[in-house]
């Protein structure tokens, strides 16, 4: 509306400007043209109604937007775009491209037909994208590269920061200005991977100057520890390339004019070719001596066609071996033996003279091979008799197979640089450095957990020691690797030599016992997917009841702590490794489905009584999985009442559950044993916030107390085995791992007693003999160094060193508490430090006090004080009783010995100990006390424990104590049961035996003897 001078309103409206425009040009993008005119790429496309991703075609006309500013006219030449103007064009352009190309394919027919006619316009749309991508990947490469020069400029190489740190915060630029771009970043991310890889690539490559051979030029590349990645970019260069190719053809040069039909007999150009072979690949990486040897592949050709019969004809043969066992496993390295091997069985004359007398030539090539020290990988004869077996050679074949196989066994059984000799030299002195600390520990005397936990601690942290068990630990890895480059080979091996297989299973136990179960289970899986190897260690007796369930236990440990203490992703991995070796087993999949659920934590899909019967059908060694299950569970946060419903279960289905506490035990010493040199303090301590506990639950039950018990009682029984093994001077200290930063408060107490159990256990049964006074006074120097590094005072050390070994015989008979008091001493040491006289005689006068102490039934706490009272009645008491047990004991009559010491306590002499006894322990000297010893001197001394005999000592006394103690002698020494059958049924009643065995067994009642159920059922059989 406009008002005119005179007032008069007017509806007259001006023109409006037309919309601006602009004709698009072939390589312009919605985001550059917005760029040129200085507006968004949204609001061009808007003004438009496109998208900013639509791509533009040439002559296009697009409206501008109103804001829209006209480039500057002048006649100076446009102004060149930034780095990263052109990397957003370029991606702009890749965006476009796609999109392009997927609406192409989306607007195609459906019939194939028809899309066969349209393939030209889908190339045409695939060129397009795929050229965009070239186009964006050299933009990025542009953007990064020049920045990374930029931010260099003028800084010393030594304070430059990494390269690949600045890739990466560029590239993250470049991402973060494309963040919006869903579509398009990971294309982006892949592109900028690309870069990195090349630059990293790039910069192995070095610059020469002066006189270098192809060959010397490879060999200053280094490729250690570079990604795959990495080494085919560089293998890929152009440069690279051409060194390949050119040391290829100096390796030939001794051919060169040379004409086909004389390399069958010419001995010298083979000889020097093969050599020029190795010369040039000696000392270059495995991937670029591989790549040569391919590139050298004919020159490879035309010496396996010499003839071997002529003197010095084996030595080109020899020399390839050699370069070939160096060449490393990788796929390439194997394409590259199959084709030597194809050449040579192309050669009659070479197959005759390789594989005459079983192959004898070709094994001794194979071990005389100076590469086959480090790779060990006698592929070349499996290569070659498969290519004999598929020309229908089957001797030859057979004879190449047996030279292979015996390669492997006599490489591992007598070769420097086997890996199996340097596991079991590393691993001896393990075993003997634990084997020192047991005895240390046996006869240091009775120590806490705390103690003995710092006391191992110190110990394998000594350099010495500490050493060694570095040394085991890195011999078990190269074992392991060199198992898994060369798994082919010794399978292979183990299907067609015994001792081959034999040795294979040696490997396979010794990185199992390591901690590295993964790769012992997976051997397993090989084994089994192999007839001829699965056959071979069918032989081996202990394979599936004893190394599979252990193979089991080490892969879960190893696997927790690879995965961080995640149940479900360690249960997945578990799965996978053991499938191939129990699948078609029966109850394997019960099994397999069970524990998936426990992993996965969906404890309600977990059926106890479904998972026991398929361990239990799966025969022996199935129920491993069973303390696989609780092992998750327990980490997953089960409580002990949780646990011991599901071992109760799996009970009450038919599944043995025993030594199921202490396998759950035994993965996490695994689990310990793999992490102290596989993983970060941080981590470990990390995984102890759900191993303690875990281990805390699983301690608490009564299953585990069993175990326990049975590992301390059999010694020489699976399990305790296992305690003697594995847990002396090992589970305390990688346990110790977990819980050195848990106090000892926060851990269930059955956790510190069972372990103490089973350390204790096998520690008892160490017996070292000191041969000399040098020897004997370095063995208590070392005790006392490790008692100091526990906490323990030098004087108490000193003493516990010289007498610990006595001292924890008293303490364990008599049941002594080791935890410390107040002052800092437990009662086996507080004893130690005032009655040293009863330990410092010998073994022999400690156990004639432990016997008196037992006799007159005075309890640990108290024991201390008794010896001070026997002191005071006699200062030679130690002497005086060791002479009592010497002289006049009788071991068949351990009753009467028994009875014996208390009478000479209380016949006179020793007033104090007899008061002592009277007040702390009165039953010992009261009427009934006298009875039960009178019922003892009586009982051994009947001739025999006939019906009558026995008969007549209750019949002759009707004392109430006296035929209880008769009933319970007979009831501890087994023969009760047998004897009211025997006088039930033998007519005793006519003389009043029969009546004063029902007194008897009344009497052993109310003593607490027998259960009112046992009294009953004798009293009915006496009738």
């Amino acid at each position: 509306m406009r008002i005119d001078a005179g007032g008069s309103v007017s509806n007259y409206v001006p023109p409006q400007p037309a919309p601006q425009t602009y004709t698009a040009q072939a390589s312009d993008s919605v985001t550059s043209v917005a760029q040129k005119y200085q507006v968004t790429p949204e609001e061009l496309a808007r003004a438009n109604s496109i998208s900013v991703t639509t791509g533009l075609h040439a002559n296009q006309v697009l409206t501008l937007p109103p804001n829209a500013v006209q480039p500057a006219k002048d006649d100076s030449a446009p102004k060149p775009q930034t780095p990263a103007q052109k990397t957003d064009a370029a991606i702009a352009a890749y965006n476009a491209a796609v999109t392009a190309r997927n609406n192409t394919m989306q607007s195609l027919p459906h019939s194939a037909g028809l899309r066969q006619e349209l393939s030209s316009t889908i190339t045409a749309a695939n060129t397009a994208v795929d050229q965009a991508k070239t186009a964006m990947d050299q933009a990025i490469s542009d953007e990064i590269s020049g920045q990374i020069t930029s931010r260099n400029a003028g800084v010393p190489p030594d304070f430059r920061t990494p390269t690949d740190q600045l890739i990466t915060e560029f590239g993250q630029n470049i991402l973060q200005r494309h963040q919006g771009d869903t579509a398009v970043q990971s294309d982006i991310s892949a592109s900028i991977n690309d870069y990195r890889v090349k630059s990293t690539a790039d910069a192995l490559i070095p610059s020469f100057t002066g006189d270098w051979s192809a060959a010397d030029k490879l060999k200053q590349i280094t490729l250690q520890g570079q990604s795959p990645e990495v080494i085919n970019a560089v293998l890929a260069n152009p440069q690279v390339q051409s060194w390949i190719n050119q040391a290829a053809q100096d390796i030939g040069q001794p051919y060169n004019g040379t004409k086909p039909e004389d390399a069958y007999w010419s001995i010298d150009k083979a000889t020097q070719a093969a050599g020029n072979l190795q010369s040039a690949t000696d000392g270059m990486p495995p991937e670029l001596a591989t790549a040569v040897t391919q590139a050298s592949m004919p020159t490879i050709q035309k010496i396996a066609q010499l003839q071997l019969t002529g003197a010095g004809c084996l030595v080109p043969f020899d020399t390839v071996q050699s370069v070939l066992a160096n060449l490393g496993s990788s796929d390439q390295a194997n394409a590259v033996i199959q084709q030597t091997a194809e050449a040579y069985a192309s050669n009659p004359g070479a197959v005759g003279s390789l594989t005459r007398g079983d192959g004898d030539q070709l094994e001794s090539s194979i071990l005389a091979s100076p590469g086959y020290g480090s790779a060990g990988n006698p592929n070349f004869a499996i290569a070659f008799g498969n290519a004999l077996q598929e020309r229908g050679r089957t001797q030859e074949a057979n004879a190449a197979f047996d030279a292979g196989a015996k390669g492997v066994q006599d490489y591992l059984a007598n070769n420097g640089g086997s890996p199996l000799k340097a596991y079991e030299a590393a691993h001896s002195a393990a075993d003997e450095k634990d084997q020192k600390l047991a005895q240390l520990l046996a006869q240091s005397g009775p120590l806490t957990y705390d103690q003995k936990q710092a006391f191992i601690k110190a110990y394998r942290n000594d350099p010495d020691n500490a050493d060694a068990y570095k040394a085991d630990a890195e011999a078990a890895k190269t074992l392991a690797t060199y198992m898994q480059n060369n798994q082919a080979s010794l399978v292979f091996a183990a299907g067609h030599n015994q001792d081959a297989a034999k040795q294979l299973y040696t490997m396979m136990q010794d990185v199992s016992q390591s901690g590295q179960g993964k790769t012992a289970l997976q051997f397993a899986g090989y084994v089994q997917n192999d007839a001829a190897a699965s056959k071979a260690f069918s032989k081996f007796s202990d394979y599936q009841s004893t190394f599979l369930p252990d193979a089991v236990k080490s892969a879960q440990g190893e696997l927790l702590i690879e995965d961080n203490g995640d149940t479900k992703m360690a249960g997945s991995d578990l799965l996978k490794l053991a499938d191939p070796v129990f699948k078609g087993r029966n109850g394997w999949n019960q099994v397999k489905e069970g524990f998936e659920a426990l992993s996965n934590g969906d404890t309600k899909a977990f059926d106890a009584a479904k998972f026991a019967e398929g361990y239990k059908e799966m025969g022996v060694g199935g129920k491993v999985w069973a303390a696989a299950g609780i092992t998750v569970d327990s980490l997953n946060g089960a409580n002990a009442d949780q646990v011991s419903e599901m071992i109760n279960a799996f009970s009450m289905a038919g599944g043995d559950v025993s030594e199921v506490g202490t396998g759950v035990l035994q993965v996490m010493a695994d689990a310990g044993r793999f992490g102290a040199f596989n993983a970060s303090a941080e981590a470990m301590a990390k995984l102890g916030a759900k191993f303690v506990p875990g281990l805390a639950v699983v301690a608490s039950t009564s299953a585990f107390a069993a175990d326990f018990n049975a590992a301390k009682n059999n010694p020489n029984s699976a399990i305790g085995a296992f305690s003697a093994l594995a847990m002396a001077g090992d589970v305390i200290s990688v346990m110790g791992s977990f819980m050195e930063n848990f106090p000892i408060t926060s851990v269930a107490g059955e956790v510190v007693t069972g372990i103490g159990t089973l350390i204790s256990a096998p520690f008892e049964l160490v017996a070292h003999v000191l041969e000399g006074n040098k020897e004997q006074h370095e063995f208590q120097e070392e005790q006392v160094k490790y008692l100091e590094a526990a906490g323990i005072e030098k004087d108490t050390a000193e003493t516990l060193a010289k007498d610990g070994s006595a001292l924890s015989t008293f303490t364990q008979q008599l049941g002594l508490d080791t935890n410390p008091s107040k002052d800092g001493l437990n009662q086996a040491e507080e004893i130690l430090m005032t009655h040293p006289e009863v330990f410092n005689q010998g073994t022999n006068y400690t156990q004639g006090i432990t016997d008196l102490v037992k006799a007159c039934q005075i309890k640990p706490a108290d024991v201390n004080d008794f010896l001070t009272a026997l002191a005071k009645d006699d200062p030679n008491y130690v002497t005086t009783f060791y002479n009592q047990r010497t002289m006049a004991s009788n071991p068949a009559t351990p009753l009467t010995n028994a009875a014996q010491l208390v009478d000479r306590i209380g016949s006179g002499g020793f007033a104090n100990a007899k008061a002592f006894v009277q007040s702390h322990a009165p039953d010992v000297f009261s009427a009934d006390g006298n009875a039960r010893r009178e019922a003892d001197y009586g009982y051994e001394l009947l001739t025999s424990q006939q019906p009558d005999q026995v008969g007549n000592l209750l019949k002759g006394n009707h004392d109430a104590a006296y035929q209880a103690e008769i009933i319970n002698i007979m009831k501890n020494n087994g023969t009760l049961s047998t004897w009211i059958q025997q006088v039930g049924s033998g007519g005793y009643g006519y003389n009043g035996w029969s009546q004063a065995a029902v007194s008897a067994v009344q009497n052993a009642q109310s003593a607490g003897v027998l259960s009112a159920g046992q009294a009953q059922q004798y009293i009915g059989e006496l009738g």
